[in-house]
């Protein structure tokens, strides 16, 4: 198991690539802290996670506030003491209509 009681930490886990990657470090061992914004969304994947008999926990956090990020790895380290791993796939796409490059 690659990730075997590593913490991995992983932003941006509503859905795809996040998800998946949450989903598939606790398969492989990880200890995972699922940070979203919607708590709703990230504790789908914690449950996901423990249905299948991996480890979770729910961080809700805005990644563009730094005081969530904070309170997100200290979510982490008051579980499971430390932090091995960090995948930031959180991301914000907005579109302006009529620009022009």
């Amino acid at each position: 198991m690659c990730f075997s009681d590593k913490v991995c930490l992983i932003t941006g886990v509503d859905s795809g690539i996040g998800q998946a990657t949450a989903e598939r470090f606790a398969r492989e061992g990880g200890k995972v802290v699922v940070v979203d914004i919607d708590p709703d969304h990230g504790t789908a994947t914690v449950q996901a996670i423990t249905k299948a008999g991996g480890q979770a926990i729910l961080a809700k956090a805005n990644v563009a506030a730094a005081a969530d990020v904070q309170a997100a790895v200290k979510a982490a380290v008051d579980t499971w003491g430390n932090i091995d791993v960090v995948v930031n796939d959180a991301v914000m796409m907005t579109f302006g209509l009529g620009t022009t490059m």
